[in-house]
């Protein structure tokens, strides 16, 4: 547990020297540093680490419903923030153009939602919250899973949000949709999620030659690091005193608490075992990447309101997520030791997204309190009573895990 706790500080300890960088102009964050460390993350040092994992991978070892469960999580939220973002908001349409521009504010936020930082922060995690053969699978599963938002269900966010662009009555419907396919196909993401993977099924994991491992091997080696330090290098300056949050913290939620908790139940249905259950809600639960910033600043730059909201969205979402990260890596540990019952470990799972929740509520009561009316007392009451029984259930379900554990 200790490797677990260290790992999760080191990565914010790594993060935090990013944005410090920014802050104290060490780093012109308006310049063309960060675009430089960008293009290396992204183009290089990734695909690089993507490619060498996917053409060594040992396919036999591959857990198929996990990887279901997970997809269909992601595409069930995805779908369900599309619509409801639009359907809330579709009453402000006054005509064809706005409700163009209210479904692509709908296609980025479902991005957002399902965008997880698989790579930068939860490689790190994965690999310090399970050890051996366990954590070679499971580091496995995580090279497999990234790639269902960059090639499923982002073409579908950016297909919507390319249909606002300004220059989209000059181009044409069929020219945005045939842009934006040659987009993703030509991405070095997904070529070299591609190439790697046919590279591994046709020749198999052991083929390849010691001089490529060697060289993609060191270039991979500079990727966390360098990713986890671009990502508080983007947060920099993303948050004012003015700075409305009622959207961006409904996102840091939906990225945060609604998607684990979809994967765990969707893995509890199809009758996963508990390791699964805790990977994937600990893999639900990582933030949102920062490339999600920049592929709303390509498409939707005109819309200047929607990128800030972005931005600080994935300020709000990184922070708020440290906590359930490391309460879930807690319950997802005693699972893999086989010392928690299960209804013991989903209440530690289901009391993290419950607390958070009545903090938010409270939070919202105190900045909007007023002297008249008792609807609003009666409501901080029973928060309160509400955060009161997730953290009691909380701590008594992590109390009999450790228990368990002490008595095994």
């Amino acid at each position: 547990m200790v490797s677990f706790a260290s790992a999760l500080v080191a990565c914010i300890g790594v993060i935090a020297a990013g944005y410090a960088a920014g802050r104290l102009k060490i780093i012109d964050t308006k310049g063309a540093g960060p675009a430089a460390i960008g293009a290396f993350v992204g183009r290089f040092a990734l695909p690089a680490l993507l490619f060498r994992e996917l053409a060594t991978l040992r396919w036999k070892d591959i857990d198929g419903r996990l990887l279901a469960s997970v997809a269909a999580a992601k595409a069930l939220l995805f779908a369900g923030v599309l619509g409801c973002s639009t359907l809330l908001e579709s009453r402000r349409a006054g005509d064809d153009r706005d409700f163009k521009r209210l479904v692509a504010a709908s296609a980025s936020r479902a991005i957002f939602c399902t965008q997880s930082n698989d790579f930068a922060l939860g490689l790190p995690v994965i690999q310090a919250l399970y050890g051996g053969d366990e954590g070679r699978r499971m580091v496995a599963m995580l090279y497999l899973l990234a790639p269902i938002s960059l090639v499923l269900l982002n073409p579908i966010g950016f297909l919507l949000m390319g249909l606002y662009e300004p220059d989209e009555g000059r181009s044409g419907r069929k020219e945005t949709v045939r842009r934006v396919l040659k987009r993703v196909a030509t991405t070095p993401l997904v070529a070299c999620t591609a190439l790697g993977a046919l590279y591994g099924l046709a020749l198999g994991p052991d083929a390849l030659p010691a001089f490529a491992d060697g060289f993609l091997g060191i270039l991979g080696a500079g990727f966390t690091p360098t990713a986890l330090f671009f990502t508080g290098l983007s947060l920099v300056g993303r948050v004012t005193p003015e700075t409305d949050l009622l959207v961006p913290l409904a996102l840091s939620f939906g990225k945060c608490v609604a998607l684990p908790v979809v994967i765990y139940a969707i893995l509890d249905v199809a009758g996963a075992d508990a390791l699964s259950k805790g990977f994937g809600f600990v893999v639900g639960a990582i933030p949102t990447a920062p490339s999600v910033l920049v592929y709303t600043n390509e498409y939707l730059r005109h819309d200047e309101a929607l990128v800030a909201k972005t931005s600080v969205a994935l300020v709000v979402c990184t922070v708020f997520s440290t906590p359930i990260i490391f309460a879930a890596g807690l319950a997802a540990r005693s699972e893999s030791m086989a010392t928690a019952a299960d209804a013991e470990v989903a209440d530690a799972f289901l009391c993290v997204p419950s607390a958070l929740l009545a903090t938010w509520c409270l939070c919202s009561f105190a900045a909007t309190w007023r002297d008249e009316g008792t609807d609003d007392d009666r409501f901080a009451i029973l928060s309160v009573n509400a955060l009161c029984h997730a953290v009691g259930a909380l701590s008594a379900a992590l109390c009999s895990v450790a228990s368990g554990t002490a008595g095994g």
